[in-house]
């Protein structure tokens, strides 16, 4: 009752906030934020010290991000996803984040905008560009509007002229866009851009069981392509998959 009381009285993403601010220390929907953390000081690097991210697919400032344990200890970096809702409360919650209200493509992609289907007004987990990454059978609610887009090479373009992103003592990209996370790290500049760290949602086929999740993860073809640009696998939390920059490590 007073849950749904304080929802009478609150939109979502605020009463999501709310009841955020005062959970544990883990903020990922299955504890990512804590595996990355652990992940960094086992670099060697110095997690104390105000690192940076780019959150990708970034949804909600506290509910299920794997960002924002980082923010309340004093980092920031860039949120993208697509919604003024969205915008709002991330420009509330964390105004030292810079939130970019736009598409994420490919870089054969040259249209300025694109069709995106979002649930009501401030989007939901299964929000994706229209005829790209997953397909959303339920209709209702959903919404075709037509967003701005930023291409990979955009994204690499605007860190790599942040001299903070490029000093940063450590930093990390997450990346959850429904379907297109592979095809959209593909076309990023790992090299130029140096994350320590990579978190990216990964579905097996339907077809592998679960018993054979992390054989089929390991021989994968975005695992082969990123050990070829520098990075290995370290840990699987249900569908994200976080790896490190072999570079990364200190002896």
């Amino acid at each position: 009752m007073i849950k749904k009381f304080i929802l009478s009285l609150l939109p979502k993403e605020y009463f999501w906030a709310l009841i955020d601010f005062f959970k544990p220390k883990t903020f990922g929907q299955l504890g990512e934020d804590s595996v990355i953390e652990n992940l960094i000081t086992w670099l060697g690097l110095d997690v104390s010290k105000k690192g940076k991210y780019i959150d990708i697919g970034a949804f909600h400032p506290t509910r299920g991000s794997n960002t924002f344990k980082f923010y309340k200890n004093g980092c920031n970096g860039y949120a993208i996803d697509i919604g003024e809702r969205k915008k709002k409360i991330w420009n509330i919650l964390r105004p030292r984040d810079i939130f970019l209200n736009t598409a994420v493509v490919q870089n054969s992609n040259t249209n300025e905008y694109t069709n995106f289907v979002m649930k009501d007004s401030y989007g939901s987990a299964t929000d994706h560009i229209e005829k790209a990454g997953i397909i959303v059978n339920d209709n209702n609610s959903l919404n075709t509007i037509k967003v701005k887009t930023t291409t990979a090479n955009q994204i690499c373009d605007i860190l790599h002229k942040d001299n903070n992103w490029i000093n940063a003592p450590w930093k990390f990209i997450s990346i959850d866009i429904e379907g297109m996370d592979e095809v959209f790290i593909n076309d990023l500049d790992l090299i130029k851009l140096a994350p320590d760290i990579i978190a990216i949602e990964y579905f097996i086929p339907k077809n592998i069981s679960f018993t054979d999740k992390i054989s089929y993860i390991l021989k994968c073809d975005l695992i082969l392509n990123l050990k070829e640009k520098g990075f290995v696998l370290q840990s699987v939390c249900g569908p994200t998959l976080i790896l490190v920059r072999i570079k990364s490590k200190k002896t």
